[in-house]
Protein backbone atom coordinates (compact mmCIF):
# COMPACT_ATOMS: atom_id res chain seq x y z
CA UNK A 1 0.00 0.00 0.00
CA UNK A 2 1.33 3.24 -0.62
CA UNK A 3 0.10 6.98 0.30
CA UNK A 4 -0.83 10.12 -1.94
CA UNK A 5 -0.39 13.53 -0.59
CA UNK A 6 -1.66 16.88 -1.93
CA UNK A 7 -1.46 20.54 -0.76
CA UNK A 8 -4.90 22.42 -0.36
CA UNK A 9 -3.41 25.98 -0.49
CA UNK A 10 -4.52 28.77 1.69
CA UNK A 11 -6.87 26.19 3.83
CA UNK A 12 -8.11 26.59 7.73
CA UNK A 13 -9.72 24.13 9.57
CA UNK A 14 -11.34 24.12 13.24
CA UNK A 15 -10.13 20.92 13.03
CA UNK A 16 -6.84 19.24 13.03
CA UNK A 17 -7.79 16.72 10.84
CA UNK A 18 -10.80 15.64 8.89
CA UNK A 19 -12.21 12.08 7.99
CA UNK A 20 -13.70 12.36 4.61
CA UNK A 21 -15.70 9.41 2.16
CA UNK A 22 -13.74 6.24 0.83
CA UNK A 23 -10.75 6.75 2.65
CA UNK A 24 -9.91 10.35 2.31
CA UNK A 25 -8.56 12.72 5.03
CA UNK A 26 -7.84 16.18 5.25
CA UNK A 27 -5.10 17.23 8.28
CA UNK A 28 -1.92 19.91 8.70
CA UNK A 29 1.14 18.87 7.00
CA UNK A 30 4.01 17.60 8.61
CA UNK A 31 7.28 19.95 8.32
CA UNK A 32 9.34 17.91 6.27
CA UNK A 33 5.84 17.75 3.74
CA UNK A 34 5.92 21.36 4.16
CA UNK A 35 9.79 21.78 3.04
CA UNK A 36 8.98 19.25 0.17
CA UNK A 37 6.06 21.18 -1.04
CA UNK A 38 8.01 25.00 -0.45
CA UNK A 39 10.87 23.23 -2.47
CA UNK A 40 8.20 22.58 -5.26
CA UNK A 41 6.14 26.17 -5.64
CA UNK A 42 8.11 28.84 -3.05
CA UNK A 43 4.27 30.29 -3.39
CA UNK A 44 3.14 27.50 -2.43
CA UNK A 45 3.59 27.15 1.89
CA UNK A 46 4.21 30.48 3.90
CA UNK A 47 6.76 29.79 6.63
CA UNK A 48 5.62 29.56 10.21
CA UNK A 49 1.93 29.30 8.70
CA UNK A 50 -0.68 26.12 9.34
CA UNK A 51 -0.52 24.09 5.86
CA UNK A 52 -3.38 21.30 5.44
CA UNK A 53 -2.94 18.34 3.08
CA UNK A 54 -5.17 15.32 1.68
CA UNK A 55 -3.85 12.24 1.77
CA UNK A 56 -5.19 9.02 0.89
CA UNK A 57 -3.71 4.97 1.14
CA UNK A 58 -3.83 3.86 -2.60
CA UNK A 59 -3.01 1.30 -4.75
CA UNK A 60 -0.16 2.23 -7.92
CA UNK A 61 -2.63 2.13 -10.15
CA UNK A 62 -5.40 3.71 -8.82
CA UNK A 63 -3.37 7.29 -8.62
CA UNK A 64 -5.43 8.56 -11.86
CA UNK A 65 -8.75 7.87 -10.05
CA UNK A 66 -7.57 9.76 -6.85
CA UNK A 67 -6.89 12.73 -8.67
CA UNK A 68 -10.28 12.79 -9.84
CA UNK A 69 -11.89 12.58 -6.61
CA UNK A 70 -9.53 15.26 -5.21
CA UNK A 71 -11.38 17.72 -7.71
CA UNK A 72 -14.33 16.55 -6.30
CA UNK A 73 -13.13 17.30 -2.46
CA UNK A 74 -12.56 20.88 -4.28
CA UNK A 75 -15.49 21.00 -5.62
CA UNK A 76 -16.84 20.57 -2.18
CA UNK A 77 -14.77 22.83 -0.83
CA UNK A 78 -15.80 25.03 -3.95
CA UNK A 79 -19.82 24.66 -3.01
CA UNK A 80 -19.28 25.79 0.66
CA UNK A 81 -16.65 28.95 0.06
CA UNK A 82 -15.96 29.92 -3.55
CA UNK A 83 -12.23 27.47 -3.70
CA UNK A 84 -11.26 27.43 -7.33
CA UNK A 85 -10.36 24.19 -9.04
CA UNK A 86 -7.26 24.76 -10.87
CA UNK A 87 -3.96 22.40 -11.60
CA UNK A 88 -2.57 20.47 -8.77
CA UNK A 89 1.13 21.90 -8.13
CA UNK A 90 3.03 19.94 -6.56
CA UNK A 91 2.19 16.03 -5.29
CA UNK A 92 4.08 13.88 -3.04
CA UNK A 93 3.82 10.05 -3.43
CA UNK A 94 5.20 7.54 -0.53
CA UNK A 95 6.15 4.40 -2.20
CA UNK A 96 6.15 1.47 -0.25
CA UNK A 97 9.52 2.12 1.82
CA UNK A 98 7.91 5.66 2.99
CA UNK A 99 10.33 7.67 0.73
CA UNK A 100 8.53 10.40 -0.78
CA UNK A 101 8.31 10.87 -5.16
CA UNK A 102 7.65 14.32 -5.38
CA UNK A 103 5.27 14.54 -8.76
CA UNK A 104 5.13 18.06 -10.32
CA UNK A 105 2.49 19.20 -12.99
CA UNK A 106 1.59 22.32 -14.10
CA UNK A 107 1.93 24.97 -11.39
CA UNK A 108 -0.79 27.10 -10.26
CA UNK A 109 -2.46 27.80 -7.03
CA UNK A 110 -5.22 25.60 -5.80
CA UNK A 111 -7.98 27.82 -4.64
CA UNK A 112 -8.17 32.01 -3.31
CA UNK A 113 -5.99 32.85 -0.73
CA UNK A 114 -7.80 31.56 2.49
CA UNK A 115 -10.30 29.23 3.11
CA UNK A 116 -11.80 28.85 6.40
CA UNK A 117 -14.29 26.16 7.74
CA UNK A 118 -15.82 26.63 11.39
CA UNK A 119 -17.07 23.46 12.83
CA UNK A 120 -20.70 23.95 11.16
CA UNK A 121 -18.95 24.11 7.87
CA UNK A 122 -16.48 21.34 8.50
CA UNK A 123 -19.87 19.13 8.97
CA UNK A 124 -21.52 20.20 6.01
CA UNK A 125 -18.12 20.00 4.25
CA UNK A 126 -17.73 16.10 4.99
CA UNK A 127 -21.63 15.65 3.64
CA UNK A 128 -21.13 16.91 0.18
CA UNK A 129 -18.13 15.13 -0.55
CA UNK A 130 -19.77 11.81 0.28
CA UNK A 131 -22.75 12.53 -1.96
CA UNK A 132 -20.21 13.77 -4.81
CA UNK A 133 -18.14 10.52 -4.01
CA UNK A 134 -21.03 8.39 -4.07
CA UNK A 135 -23.02 9.86 -7.26
CA UNK A 136 -19.89 10.34 -9.75
CA UNK A 137 -20.88 7.71 -11.67
CA UNK A 138 -24.00 8.77 -12.04
CA UNK A 139 -23.21 12.78 -12.88
CA UNK A 140 -19.95 11.99 -14.41
CA UNK A 141 -20.57 14.24 -16.88
CA UNK A 142 -21.92 17.49 -15.44
CA UNK A 143 -18.93 17.02 -12.79
CA UNK A 144 -16.33 16.33 -15.25
CA UNK A 145 -17.79 19.14 -17.45
CA UNK A 146 -17.94 21.57 -14.35
CA UNK A 147 -14.50 20.93 -13.34
CA UNK A 148 -12.92 21.44 -16.83
CA UNK A 149 -15.19 24.44 -17.02
CA UNK A 150 -13.64 26.00 -13.67
CA UNK A 151 -9.90 24.96 -15.05
CA UNK A 152 -10.23 26.27 -18.58
CA UNK A 153 -10.93 30.02 -16.81
CA UNK A 154 -7.49 32.37 -17.24
CA UNK A 155 -6.40 34.81 -19.10
CA UNK A 156 -6.60 33.53 -22.63
CA UNK A 157 -10.00 34.51 -24.51
CA UNK A 158 -10.21 30.63 -25.91
CA UNK A 159 -10.26 29.45 -23.01
CA UNK A 160 -13.34 31.47 -21.48
CA UNK A 161 -14.99 30.10 -25.20
CA UNK A 162 -14.21 26.51 -23.73
CA UNK A 163 -15.37 27.36 -20.49
CA UNK A 164 -19.09 28.57 -21.43
CA UNK A 165 -19.12 25.51 -23.59
CA UNK A 166 -18.22 23.06 -20.98
CA UNK A 167 -20.64 24.90 -18.52
CA UNK A 168 -23.66 24.75 -20.51
CA UNK A 169 -22.86 20.86 -21.25
CA UNK A 170 -23.15 20.52 -17.47
CA UNK A 171 -26.27 22.23 -17.39
CA UNK A 172 -27.87 20.22 -19.77
CA UNK A 173 -26.35 16.46 -18.51
CA UNK A 174 -27.39 18.01 -14.86
CA UNK A 175 -30.84 19.39 -15.27
CA UNK A 176 -32.23 17.42 -18.34
CA UNK A 177 -30.73 13.94 -18.05
CA UNK A 178 -33.28 11.44 -18.91
CA UNK A 179 -35.60 14.16 -20.68
CA UNK A 180 -36.47 13.54 -24.21
CA UNK A 181 -36.45 17.37 -25.36
CA UNK A 182 -36.43 18.20 -29.34
CA UNK A 183 -35.05 21.80 -29.47
CA UNK A 184 -35.19 24.80 -27.38
CA UNK A 185 -33.24 22.99 -25.03
CA UNK A 186 -31.68 26.46 -23.53
CA UNK A 187 -35.29 27.45 -22.73
CA UNK A 188 -36.20 24.27 -20.51
CA UNK A 189 -32.40 24.56 -18.95
CA UNK A 190 -33.52 28.25 -17.84
CA UNK A 191 -37.28 27.43 -16.59
CA UNK A 192 -36.08 24.46 -15.07
CA UNK A 193 -33.03 25.76 -13.34
CA UNK A 194 -35.08 28.96 -11.98
CA UNK A 195 -38.11 26.91 -10.66
CA UNK A 196 -34.87 24.53 -8.71
CA UNK A 197 -32.86 27.29 -6.86
CA UNK A 198 -34.55 30.27 -7.14
CA UNK A 199 -36.06 31.98 -4.13
CA UNK A 200 -38.55 34.16 -5.45
CA UNK A 201 -40.35 35.72 -9.17
CA UNK A 202 -38.03 38.04 -9.13
CA UNK A 203 -34.59 36.04 -8.74
CA UNK A 204 -36.19 33.20 -10.86
CA UNK A 205 -36.45 35.77 -13.74
CA UNK A 206 -32.97 36.56 -13.27
CA UNK A 207 -31.72 33.25 -13.67
CA UNK A 208 -33.86 32.58 -16.80
CA UNK A 209 -32.56 35.08 -18.69
CA UNK A 210 -28.86 34.64 -17.55
CA UNK A 211 -28.86 31.01 -18.42
CA UNK A 212 -30.83 31.89 -22.15
CA UNK A 213 -28.21 34.42 -22.77
CA UNK A 214 -24.88 32.08 -21.91
CA UNK A 215 -26.92 29.12 -23.81
CA UNK A 216 -26.90 31.52 -26.76
CA UNK A 217 -23.92 32.39 -26.33
CA UNK A 218 -22.87 28.56 -26.66
CA UNK A 219 -24.79 28.55 -29.88
CA UNK A 220 -22.68 31.41 -31.55
CA UNK A 221 -19.64 29.88 -30.44
CA UNK A 222 -20.10 26.36 -31.43
CA UNK A 223 -21.71 27.68 -34.81
CA UNK A 224 -18.40 29.93 -35.53
CA UNK A 225 -20.25 33.12 -35.32
CA UNK A 226 -18.30 33.93 -32.01
CA UNK A 227 -15.07 32.79 -30.70
CA UNK A 228 -11.66 33.72 -30.34
CA UNK A 229 -11.96 37.24 -32.15
CA UNK A 230 -13.80 38.74 -28.91
CA UNK A 231 -13.90 41.96 -28.33
CA UNK A 232 -12.71 43.56 -24.76
CA UNK A 233 -16.08 44.17 -24.23
CA UNK A 234 -17.30 40.64 -25.49
CA UNK A 235 -14.50 38.87 -23.50
CA UNK A 236 -15.84 40.59 -20.14
CA UNK A 237 -19.31 40.02 -21.07
CA UNK A 238 -18.30 36.34 -20.91
CA UNK A 239 -16.45 36.47 -17.93
CA UNK A 240 -19.22 37.65 -16.12
CA UNK A 241 -21.52 35.52 -17.48
CA UNK A 242 -19.47 32.58 -16.77
CA UNK A 243 -18.87 33.29 -13.26
CA UNK A 244 -22.69 33.90 -12.88
CA UNK A 245 -23.99 30.79 -14.07
CA UNK A 246 -21.44 28.88 -12.47
CA UNK A 247 -22.98 29.62 -9.33
CA UNK A 248 -26.28 28.68 -10.15
CA UNK A 249 -24.77 25.60 -11.44
CA UNK A 250 -23.23 25.04 -7.72
CA UNK A 251 -26.40 25.72 -6.32
CA UNK A 252 -28.54 23.02 -8.39
CA UNK A 253 -26.14 20.63 -8.04
CA UNK A 254 -26.30 21.18 -4.40
CA UNK A 255 -30.23 21.11 -4.47
CA UNK A 256 -30.36 17.56 -6.81
CA UNK A 257 -27.39 16.05 -4.58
Amino acid sequence: MKRIVIPLTGFHCSEQEVQLAHGFRIRRASTEEKRIFRRGDRNLVQPKRTFYVVEKDVEKDQVVDILKTFDLILLGLDMIKEYLITEIPVTIFYTDDAKPLVLTRSVGLIGNVECSLKKTEVVQFIQIVEKLVDKRNVLRVPLERFIRAQKSVTSFKSEIVDSIIDLMIAFEALILSGEKIRGAQGKHIAIATSMLIGTDQKERSKIKECLKQAYNSRNEIVHGTKGLHLSSSEEEKLRSLESEISIYFKRALLKLL
